[in-house]
């Protein structure tokens, strides 16, 4: 330890970047097979009852020998697994040695912290329960209080340390990731019972309906009583936080502890409350399966048959055969009434009683454009569109020319036939903008004439087209 760094100081990496960037140029990776799992297990519920912290090689190679049993392949004897198994959990951080003996010698061993937590995971009673979270919970609300008493009276550095931050950081800490492990744990459990509720259903079917539904229960009204729980704690502990931070501003390394203990104890609570929620939707959905699918097939021949028709669709490929309904035949049209809008009559016609002076609406300009273009096809007996419209609209703005050909094109076509191919008609310029095609037509009362109606021959081009 160098004479910079005191004793009471960290080095602890201050962001995620750089606890990842640590643990990557350690050169730190974790490959743990199920023979080294079970052997790791063995290995701790030795030391729960072991008076003595570590244990030897002779005891290591014993607690081996039910793993060789089980796992039984390959052609290694028992020993060489055994020493090949403790050679991968050394290498690996998870045993260490504690003699500092030679190869020569046997050794001491004890799990590392890494090889303890990983065992610690694999612990069958590690659920949460109402009892165990009041304990913890209780606990944290009492060492926070003593925290609060002794925090005006701590002077020096050192019982601000001991006194303060020691508890916090330590203690409720450590109390926050028991409640949180045990959290997990519970997780674990119920996707188990979520996985058993479902090989019932399979295997029993309806008969199953009662005890599923009796589990589900349970687990409901146990998240509902560790979310009260958890929200009754949580709310009181974080009034003691915020007591405990008008301290920050003579010590400015309490507000980071404080708001870190205050997300940890966010989380436990948000933790409650999620689960509660999807607990309470998959109870709603078992629920809804037993109604819509379970009681409309109780003997379960439905989903039987049609399970094995979906596993024998590639031999038997088979269609869905639908029937088109007859559409539904009213007796009589049903049109909606047209909405009323107010009439809103000036004053002055109410007063007098008849309308004085009356206005016709201005006359349509293109509707006026079409009726002369129609009038001078039958006068002339023949028309070009486009000079026609050229003649008639001198004035017209490009948009109202391109509505007038619009308008004017179906109406004179009805009152005459052409006499060109379209493919040859040529396109004449009304603007700078709009361009269009020629189109002769001659009047129809002229249509018994056969020179008049004869069409041209097609050019050679157009006729190998």
């Amino acid at each position: 330890m160098g004479a910079d760094n005191p004793p009471d100081q960290t080095d602890a990496p201050s962001s995620v970047a750089e606890v990842i960037a640590e643990a990557w140029h350690s050169n730190f990776a974790l490959s743990l097979g199920r023979e080294d799992a079970a052997f790791l297990a063995g290995i701790h519920a030795y030391l729960l009852d072991a008076p003595e912290p570590g244990l030897g090689e002779e005891t290591l190679r014993r607690v081996f020998a039910p793993v060789y049993e089980l796992a039984q392949s390959g052609a290694d004897s028992e020993a060489q697994r055994a020493t090949l198994t403790i050679g991968r959990l050394r290498g690996q951080g998870i045993l260490l040695r504690t003699d500092f003996g030679g190869l020569a010698s046997e050794g001491e061993f004890i799990l590392s912290p890494l090889g303890l937590a990983l065992a610690k995971s694999m612990e069958k009673e590690r659920e949460l329960t109402k009892r165990n979270l009041s304990f913890l919970l209780m606990h944290m609300r009492t060492v926070l209080a003593d925290v609060l008493r002794a925090a005006p009276n701590a002077d020096s550095t050192q019982e601000w340390e001991s006194q303060v931050v020691w508890p916090l950081r330590d203690i409720v800490v450590e109390l926050i990731r028991m409640v949180d492990q045990r959290q997990r744990g519970l997780d674990a459990a119920h996707k188990v019972l979520r996985k058993e509720i479902t090989e019932l259903v399979d295997s029993e079917w309806a008969d199953a309906i009662d005890s599923c539904i009796a589990m589900i229960r349970r687990v409901d009204r146990t998240l509902r009583e560790l979310n009260e729980v958890l929200s009754e704690h949580v709310e009181h502990l974080d009034r003691q936080l915020f007591d405990l931070a008008l301290y920050g501003a003579k010590h400015p390394e309490l507000p980071v502890l404080l708001d870190r203990t205050r997300n940890q104890l966010l989380r436990l609570q948000s933790w409650g409350a999620r689960r509660y929620e999807e607990w309470h939707g998959y109870y709603r959905n078992v629920q809804v399966f037993i109604r819509d699918v379970v009681q409309t097939d109780p003997s379960n021949l439905l989903r039987s048959r049609l399970t094995e028709q979906i596993r024998q669709f590639h031999a038997r490929p088979y269609g869905l055969l639908g029937v088109c309904p007859e559409p539904f035949l009213h007796l009589r049209d049903v049109s909606r009434p047209a909405p009323s809008a107010p009439l809103m009559v000036p004053d002055e016609l109410l007063v007098h009683g008849t309308v004085t002076d009356y206005a016709e609406p201005p006359p349509d300009k293109i509707e006026l454009a079409v009726v002369a273009l129609v009038a001078r096809l039958k006068e002339e007996g023949e028309i070009a569109i486009v000079d026609a419209v050229r003649d008639v609209a001198p004035g017209f703005s490009d948009s109202a020319l391109f509505r007038l050909l619009m308008r004017a094109t179906p109406v004179l076509l009805r009152h005459g036939m052409t006499t060109q191919w379209v493919f040859e008609q040529t396109w004449s310029k009304l603007s700078e903008r709009l361009h269009a095609q020629s189109l002769d037509l001659l009047a129809r009362d002229r249509a018994g004439d056969p020179a008049a109606t004869q069409l041209p021959a097609p050019s050679d081009e157009r006729a190998q087209q």
